[in-house]
């Protein structure tokens, strides 16, 4: 007589033995990933607002030799605010037109006031030198994945 399958019930009534395995690595496997990333950036943020950068925007920063990978050309641009907040946005990947997709982490929490909708209704974070990117999606409470294109 073979065991009987016994899974765990999900919250929408799936049970883990009949969903494909493949499905549950790759949900772990970018759990891990975003967790990854997210220490990664938040350590790049973290030296950056070590080296006392005065308050201003700075398109073209140029990140350590360690850092680097972590953004298209090893650029970012980086806004630091009066209250001495900094925001960095990292770019993954840079298009035609200046369009690019990437993540903007912070030293601190995002407020409420640093975002508005678009004609579109989509979240849009409002950070005077990012060029209003489209949130995508949040990684914790100090990164956001975003993307903009001008069509």
């Amino acid at each position: 007589m073979r065991p009987k399958k016994v899974g765990v019930a999900w919250p929408s009534g799936v049970r883990i033995g009949s969903v494909p395995s493949a499905f549950l690595w790759s949900g772990i496997s970018t759990w891990n990933h975003s967790r990854r990333l997210c220490a990664e950036y938040t350590r790049a943020v973290a030296g950056i607002s070590a080296q006392g950068v005065v308050p201003g925007v700075y398109p073209e920063f140029a990140l350590s030799a360690s850092d680097s990978r972590l953004s298209f050309g090893g650029f970012v641009t980086v806004v630091v605010e009066a209250d001495g907040r900094v925001l960095v946005l990292f770019k993954e990947s840079v298009g035609w037109k200046g369009n690019y997709e990437g993540y903007v982490f912070a030293n601190r929490p995002f407020r409420a006031s640093d975002f508005s909708q678009d004609y579109y209704g989509r979240s849009v974070l409002n950070t005077p030198g990012i060029t209003e990117p489209v949130v995508v999606g949040t990684l914790g409470d100090c990164g956001l994945q975003v993307k903009f294109d001008l069509g």
